[in-house]
């Protein structure tokens, strides 16, 4: 089962998302700790409350946690477009996990739309550099330096969307980009 929420995965008894907090209409079983003839409380800890334990978190074939991959899916984007196929690849190829599925495909959907940012960037440098046969010479360095720092902001901006989304999801939290989201949710298989 998955939530409705947040779309991650759940167990098929369970009341609420542990990582969003939805409900998910399923009636709660009671829980309760059985008395012992003299009054205590008796050792069944099977029948004990989980109040105050962390939910089991989820885990990849890895054997490491689905945050701890879906961080590694983020950063490997800052690091290099290679390493995100590779590992994102990898996500998408053999992990079950609805929502580390649909962070792989969002940490490439965002390291494309930059690269196409700074193909664009890249093709308005060329062109004004074409017209330097008009303007002259002089302009070459200032109009390279301008198209330079544009392409570097459009990086900076990148890294730092992924490296956000990365500590978010290390906490099985989304990052909301509405329409890679939408694009995400109609085409990730459930």
């Amino acid at each position: 089962m998955f939530c409705g929420k947040c779309g991650k995965q759940l167990e098929d008894n369970a009341v609420v998302c542990p990582w969003c907090g939805e409900a998910t209409g399923i009636e709660p079983k009671e829980k309760f700790v059985h008395q012992q003839e003299n009054g205590g409380y008796g050792q069944n800890f099977d029948n004990r409350s989980n109040v105050n334990r962390d939910a089991a978190k989820p885990m990849t074939l890895l054997g490491i946690s689905v945050g701890l991959m879906a961080m590694l899916i983020y950063y490997s984007g800052v690091i290099s477009s290679v390493v995100l196929i590779l590992v994102a690849g990898y996500v998408l190829l053999k992990e079950e996990d609805r929502w580390l599925r649909a962070v792989a495909a969002k940490a490439i959907s965002i390291v494309c739309i930059f690269g196409a940012i700074s193909g664009v960037i890249i093709m308005m440098e060329n062109a004004f550099l074409a017209s330097l046969l008009v303007l002259g010479e002089e302009w070459r360095m200032p109009i390279q330096d301008i198209f330079s720092s544009l392409n570097s902001i459009a990086l900076f901006i990148r890294d730092f969307i992924l490296l956000g989304a990365g500590t978010r999801a290390l906490r099985y939290d989304n990052l909301r980009v509405g329409f890679i989201d939408r694009m995400i949710n109609q085409n990730i298989q459930k």
